[in-house]
């Protein structure tokens, strides 16, 4: 049951969180080290039209952002809510090169298909984290959010208990 909190989290999230999780990173407090992390990230892919699944995609903008840049991209997430808004997204941005599918990257039928496996802050969320990471005939490339991890980030998010995103005026 552990996972149940990531199947939900969408719907605990409210209307608020779920404005900024249709507009992420824009709508996010730590858009530009957001941003930063996705320039690291594509540093260590094989160059576009390589096939990249972006494990753990929450409500897309990785993989849209993958796409835009010419990438082909599967999305996954164990969260049916977080992939709906996720099509959305790419729907918005009109992109064919993107897709998704709902289920658990800990237990996913993909093989060989893929050149690269992302997880971008999301391998936390693995009960087995190496055997998750485990991209049989490509790269897997883990990276976390800085804006999240980063001792600033904790101390704020103690002091003021608030979520990393802002209003939208």
């Amino acid at each position: 049951m552990a996972k149940q909190g990531e199947i939900e989290y969408l719907a605990r999230a409210g209307a608020e969180g779920t404005t900024h999780a249709e507009g992420k990173p824009f709508t996010d407090t730590g858009c530009g080290p957001l941003l930063a992390d996705m320039s690291g990230i594509l540093s260590f892919l094989p160059p576009p039209p390589a096939r990249i699944l972006d494990l753990g995609c929450g409500s897309g903008w990785t993989s849209v952002l993958l796409g835009r840049r010419g990438y082909e991209v599967v999305g996954q997430d164990i969260a049916p809510d977080l992939i709906a808004l996720a099509q959305r997204n790419r729907e918005a941005a009109g992109l064919a090169n993107v897709s998704f599918v709902v289920g658990d990257y800990e237990g996913l039928a993909f093989a060989d298909e893929f050149d690269a496996a992302v997880f971008y802050d999301s391998l936390h969320h693995a009960v087995e984290p190496q055997s998750a990471m485990a991209a049989p005939g490509g790269r897997c490339v883990p990276a976390a959010s800085w804006s999240r991890s980063s001792p600033a980030m904790a101390t704020r998010a103690r002091r003021t208990r608030s979520p990393p995103w802002r209003p939208l005026a």
